[in-house]
């Protein structure tokens, strides 16, 4: 593996872990897929679990995926065989699960770190029955892409007619995708990329943690009203 490959790995490590105390971000995050978990679900690009204990619940048969394998052992530890933990490359051949189709695939930040957007895209496709819904959330506006992105491995941040275009093209025809976390994108812009992070920044993660009250407030108004930016767009395909 050369340098660059091994700083992506241990930037993007670090930052999960900073991420895993990001309580306040991580339960929003939770109120977004609630509403659909329920029979088979698939989590790609699962990470070290930040995430899966919030998809884990009665009637759920959850399985958690990735490709490093590093994050594959935590995963297991975190999760003490409550559910199957699964090598997948979302960027390799559809193959590689086995033959059930699942009523959800849930991918969280991981499809900016694909080359090649629409065969991952296609992947989860087929990872999903008929009717299944596809739930996305990728960083969001090119404007805001930084040092940090670039170290993360990121091959782009989105648009949402980026998104809508992409998810088009492999043929899924029913979606909502909206901006989210407009909040956060003003957080990104002062901290990172005007800050000029090469990290992910604990300070911020704590601020937002301490001022969980009025994040959910304001970040609330997006149940309101729409906004024309945020840190993340926000995708509900239906197969």
């Amino acid at each position: 593996m050369d340098m660059k490959s091994n700083l992506k790995r241990d930037t993007g490590e670090r930052a999960l872990a900073v991420m895993g105390n990001a309580r306040v971000y991580n339960e929003w995050l939770a109120d977004l897929v609630r509403p659909f978990l329920k029979g088979h679900v698939l989590e790609v690009g699962a990470g070290v679990g930040n995430m899966s204990p919030f998809l884990y619940r009665e009637g759920v048969d959850l399985t958690v995926c990735d490709v490093n394998e590093n994050y594959l052992r935590k995963l297991k530890e975190v999760l003490k065989g409550k559910v199957r933990v699964a090598r997948v490359d979302l960027a390799g051949g559809a193959k590689q699960l086995p033959l059930t189709k699942h009523d959800t695939v849930i991918c969280f930040n991981v499809l900016e770190h694909v080359e090649d957007n629409n065969k991952a895209l296609l992947n989860m496709k087929g990872w999903l029955k008929k009717g299944g819904r596809l739930l996305l959330l990728v960083p969001a506006h090119q404007w805001l892409y930084s040092k940090l992105d670039e170290r993360l491995g990121h091959f782009r941040r989105y648009t949402k007619s980026d998104l809508e275009r992409s998810l088009s093209e492999v043929g899924f025809r029913k979606m909502e995708v909206e901006y989210v976390n407009w909040v956060g994108a003003l957080g990104w812009l002062v901290f990172v990329k005007l800050g000029r992070a090469e990290e992910m920044p604990m300070v911020g993660v704590r601020r937002f943690n301490h001022l969980g009250v009025l994040f959910r407030l304001l970040v609330g108004l997006e149940k309101l009203m729409r906004f024309p930016f945020g840190l993340s767009v926000w995708a509900v395909a239906i197969k």
